[in-house]
């Protein structure tokens, strides 16, 4: 038995929430408290070698956060807004330090003293007879507080996600869609990552009164969906800049078993047991 990593909690987890609606208006505000607890992986104790620059490990000492969400949904016919703040204390942050002050990165989770997140979405779906379109922008920015670690890293800036799906009704039986993103750079926890953009095609056709569709899609077809990133640590810097082949062409088959409204609801066989229960 070892008195620090072999713990016992008796934690508080209150939630509230208060909601209204009328007509086309729905308006949702919740406080949330919950949890994150470590996994089995991030306590394990022995150290992995990656390479020769490069180890990573678990840490036996890490201690569950605690997230408290505020959280405001107002949903106006096909509009919908949404606002959050998180205050996590005790955050997991994978960090990268030097292993016993070798050259050698080593990469592990560690307790930080807290993190505070605050988001913005916008999602507006109407339609149009045959074309059905969804654009969805979201703004976050996360705060960090690195006290207590030697850590240079620049300060946190805002990312903004921009989304547009299209969505073709060509036939009542051939579908189109166009679906585009792009995201900006953003700064998460020690982690820097790139602007990156992507294109989607996809056409679907089904057949069978449905039961029987055929897709042929393209992701990703200017190949700009690449993985860029800084990863800031204790007395080191981690970059990787890659493309992850996202750009490919395939098709799909999927036939539906029992397209009908009427479905097999069973037989009851568990309603003796749940009554006795």
């Amino acid at each position: 038995l070892q008195t620090e990593p072999s713990r016992r909690y008796s934690d508080w987890f209150p939630s509230a929430s208060m909601s209204w609606n009328s007509d086309k208006w729905a308006l949702q505000l919740a406080y949330t408290c919950k949890t994150q607890r470590p996994s089995y992986n991030s306590l394990r104790d022995e150290v992995q070698y990656d390479n020769r620059y490069t180890y990573e490990g678990g840490n036996p000492y890490l201690c569950p956060c605690i997230i408290n969400n505020v959280d405001l949904n107002v949903v106006y016919d096909w509009l919908s807004f949404n606002a959050g703040y998180n205050y996590i204390d005790k955050p997991m942050v994978w960090i990268a330090t030097l292993y016993q002050g070798k050259d050698i990165v080593f990469l592990r989770n560690v307790n930080f003293n807290n993190s505070q997140d605050v988001y913005v979405s916008i999602v507006a779906s109407p339609r149009f007879g045959w074309y059905n379109p969804m654009t969805e922008i979201d703004y976050t920015q996360s705060f960090l507080c690195t006290d207590g670690f030697d850590i240079n890293k620049p300060s946190n800036r805002p990312c903004f996600n921009f989304r547009l799906n299209n969505r073709f009704n060509i036939t009542p039986t051939l579908k189109a869609f166009l679906n585009m993103r792009y995201k900006t750079g953003r700064f998460n926890d020690l982690q820097k990552t790139k602007s990156f953009a992507r294109v989607d095609v996809k056409f679907t056709k089904s057949f069978l009164n449905d039961a029987l569709v055929i897709g042929v899609y393209a992701n990703d077809l200017f190949k700009t969906d690449k993985e860029q990133w800084t990863m800031y640590g204790s007395h080191t810097v981690m970059k990787k800049d890659c493309y992850g082949y996202e750009r490919c062409v395939g098709m799909s088959l999927s036939y539906n078993f029992n397209t009908a409204k009427s479905k097999y609801k069973g037989t009851g066989a568990g309603n003796g047991e749940k009554s006795r229960l």
